[in-house]
């Protein structure tokens, strides 16, 4: 486990989707928390700004079993706050229940967070939607990967890419293109095969390009294996989507966030691949367009405020150091 003793813990914390009450029994424990670096590493700048660490010390998607903790220093955290850091805001409204480690320090924190929360809820909108297309890429390229290692194993490993090139189904992930040497006119065009950003000389032997091939299908991780089992589609990243989306709207009209989060039952079902993709990709875009419209009247944070608090924090500990 992490070894903390060293360190000043403003606060630990139980958060992921045990504090969004979206857990299932294949859930990990996500721990995230806040510490205050020395004074001594700051000034030798060896301070961290965050640490990680994990159970899990393979390449295979976390189990139940395991844990992830990150903790942030403490100066960053406030920075996170002031620019509208997901992990930081929903870290501020963290209940009570789900802390395992607090301090003075963060009691201040939490009683005079409406001064440090951000009225920048960009990072909101940008993830919301990152986080739903970027699995389920993943998923449909690694399909596509195996469908171009399928064909090349069952060619003549003595024959050249050229010469069989044209059985090979293109597609917009994998296709001819002609290259022009810019840079030397007097040698002629080449075509080359472009596979998911792979580029494949056609006068190389199919016993030469397989191995570039395989070597990037086994970069891909159990988590695009599954989302290519569910049909290319990543449950757990629309989730992710929806959740933020539902945050973001509480911010705006209540100005905080409470745990469980909104809607919780209907993102589960989102996350359990219960509901047709058809169906959550259409209400993803209803409810973006329908909160884009809500006004933003939140106040922006007190940045002199917090470099006040953080200056004095850190005289006082010269002080007592002295």
């Amino acid at each position: 486990m992490l070894n903390t003793q060293n360190l000043k813990i403003i606060v630990k914390a139980l958060t992921g989707s045990h504090l969004f009450g979206l857990s299932t029994p294949k859930s990990d424990m996500d721990y995230k928390g806040v510490f205050q670096a020395s004074l001594d590493d700051i000034i030798l700048e060896t301070a961290p700004k965050n640490i990680n660490f994990t159970t899990n010390k393979s390449d295979s998607r976390n189990t139940s079993e395991d844990v992830d903790t990150e903790l942030k220093e403490l100066r960053t955290f406030i920075k996170d706050c002031i620019k509208g850091r997901t992990y930081a805001l929903e870290l501020l409204y963290i209940p009570q229940n789900k802390i395992l480690e607090s301090s003075p320090t963060w009691e201040f924190i939490q009683i005079n967070r409406e001064k440090l929360q951000s009225n920048d809820l960009s990072p909101f909108i940008g993830y919301a939607f990152t986080q739903s297309q970027k699995y389920s890429l993943r998923g449909v390229r690694l399909q596509e990967l195996e469908r171009v290692i399928t064909w090349f194993e069952m060619q003549n490993r003595n024959s050249k890419l050229k010469d069989c090139l044209c059985t090979l189904k293109q597609t917009k992930y994998t296709y001819t293109q002609i290259y022009k040497h810019i840079n030397n006119l007097e040698l002629p065009d080449e075509q080359r095969l472009s596979c998911l950003g792979m580029i494949l000389q056609t006068d190389k032997y199919i016993k030469e390009c397989l191995p570039t091939l395989i070597k990037r299908l086994n970069q891909y991780g159990d988590r695009s294996k599954q989302n290519k089992a569910d049909g290319g589609i990543d449950w757990k990243a629309y989730s992710h989507a929806f959740r933020l989306i539902y945050e973001w709207e509480q911010l705006l009209l209540e100005g905080k966030l409470t745990f469980p989060v909104p809607n919780c039952n209907y993102i589960l079902a989102v996350k359990l691949g219960q509901i047709s993709f058809e169906e959550v990709q259409e209400k993803l875009y209803e409810e973006f367009e329908r909160i884009q419209k809500i006004p933003n009247n939140l106040p922006r944070p007190d940045l002199e405020f917090w470099n006040n608090w953080i200056l004095s924090l850190y005289h006082k500990t010269l002080i007592r150091k002295a």
